[in-house]
């Protein structure tokens, strides 16, 4: 059980949000510092992805801890403390359900704050619908800021203040102890405001973050008695209210992530555009996993320059970027 402003250690890991992170030009693994040594392209891109990173992985956490406060020990979860929910979040303990680290490159620790338990009368589905609106600010507690390193491009990056606004909305269906079914739909936005703080061999620099990012999420358990079995499914659908920057009739949507960073007196606009959908089975009793079919396409816009699709994979092959690991659900 999760009491009120508890501080959350340890938990099995259901649900992350791939990250829409990628880079446009490769840079080189020996730069070693944000100065004018690298271009103004490569700083911008560095820049940006490692600040998208650190943001995603906080919203991930966010939802995560929210899911494991409103649902009971079926899931491997706590159980629903009422409104408002206020939780602490210390990342570097969070892990996924094969008990491995979910995040094994971020520290730190901030506030979730709800107006209700996002998900309703669970499990007795009296109400099996509901709506919250969730405040996640990181500069609770002071001492403990949000750390994400890198360690593609040896960028240490750092939020140790603002506030991101999350919609969360969900829905499920409950049949019996290990048999059910939970959707999390979550809209985060993002305010101009927010600060990253990037060092690299020393040398400082700070982007400013905004924009856009729905998320819908599925998880199902399902278990059987003959022959033996128990499996978590997480279902993962990223997009947001963004056109597809190539083609604007495209029907699907696209989230949209905007940083700037003024570097040596160069300031660099970048914007992500992604459309994904992702899932993965865990077997909870023998803990392995197997991941299932994946849509993946990634778009940048470099000052003002639009390159992609890409997947994840692939930017993280042909341009050295750190991206969130897609298994980390």
């Amino acid at each position: 059980m999760f009491p009120p402003a508890s501080s959350i250690s340890t938990f099995s890991g259901l649900v992350a949000v791939a990250s829409a992170t990628l880079i446009l030009a490769g840079c080189s693994p020996s730069d070693n510092k944000i100065s004018s040594s690298l271009s103004s392209q490569e700083i911008g891109i560095q820049s940006s992805a490692a600040g998208n990173l650190a943001v995603n992985q906080g919203i991930e956490s966010s939802v995560d801890a929210l899911i494991a406060d409103a649902t009971g020990g079926d899931s491997r979860r706590g159980t629903a403390v009422g409104a408002p929910v206020v939780l602490v979040v210390d990342v570097a303990t969070l892990k996924k359900p094969d008990g491995s680290a979910k995040f094994p490159n971020a520290s730190g620790k901030f506030t979730v704050t709800a107006d209700g338990a996002i998900v309703n009368s669970w499990p007795t589905a009296v109400v099996t619908t509901g709506t919250s609106t969730v405040s996640v600010d990181f500069s609770q507690p002071a001492g403990s800021p949000l750390t994400i390193n890198d360690p593609t491009s040896g960028i240490r990056a750092v939020i140790a203040t603002g506030t991101i606004s999350l919609s969360v909305a969900s829905s499920y269906t409950y049949t019996g102890v290990g048999n059910w079914t939970l959707n999390v739909d979550t809209t985060a936005v993002i305010p101009p405001s927010l600060g990253c703080s990037l060092t690299k061999g020393g040398a400082t620099t700070t982007t400013q973050l905004t924009g856009n990012r729905q998320v819908q999420t599925t998880l199902t358990r399902a278990t059987l008695a003959a022959p033996l079995s128990s499996t978590l499914t997480v279902r993962r659908v990223i997009k947001g209210t963004a056109t597809n920057p190539r083609d604007a009739t495209e029907t699907n949507k696209f989230t949209q992530w905007t940083t700037t960073a003024t570097t040596a007196g160069v300031t660099d606009t970048v914007i992500w555009n992604r459309n994904a959908d992702f899932s993965v089975t865990y077997d909870l009793i023998g803990a392995t996993s197997i991941a299932g079919a994946t849509s993946d396409r990634i778009f940048v816009t470099y000052n003002g320059i639009v390159v992609g699709p890409y997947t994840a994979a692939q930017i993280a092959s042909r341009f050295s970027t750190a991206l969130q690991d897609p298994s980390a659900f």
